[in-house]
């Protein structure tokens, strides 16, 4: 799960060599849909993936906070013009 858990959908099931048959993987996916998550399937790697999505959001929100942009300028963006459900300021506020 991602943080806040409560507002994210994104659930990430990590599949690696030497496990999680095909089998386990279908129930883990059906499950992440039950209870209204979208589950994606990834192998193993370095950090998790909406991590790895974020590291590269962080660097430009980095750089527009340096050139003047207010935390609320872009979380409005983030909400109202990329679709997020949450600005990227307001999860770091709530996930740390």
């Amino acid at each position: 799960f991602f943080a806040p858990a409560n507002k994210m959908r994104l659930l990430e099931n990590v599949r690696f060599n030497g496990g999680s048959d095909d089998l386990t993987c279908l129930t883990v996916q059906n499950m992440a849909k039950l209870i209204k998550k979208c589950g994606v399937l990834v192998k193993n790697c370095p950090g998790f993936v909406g991590n790895r999505m974020y590291r590269c959001k962080g660097r430009e929100v980095q750089q527009l906070l340096l050139e003047g942009a207010m935390p609320a300028q872009i979380d409005n963006v983030c909400v109202n013009k990329v679709g997020d459900k949450m600005g990227i300021m307001q999860v770091g506020d709530l996930s740390g």
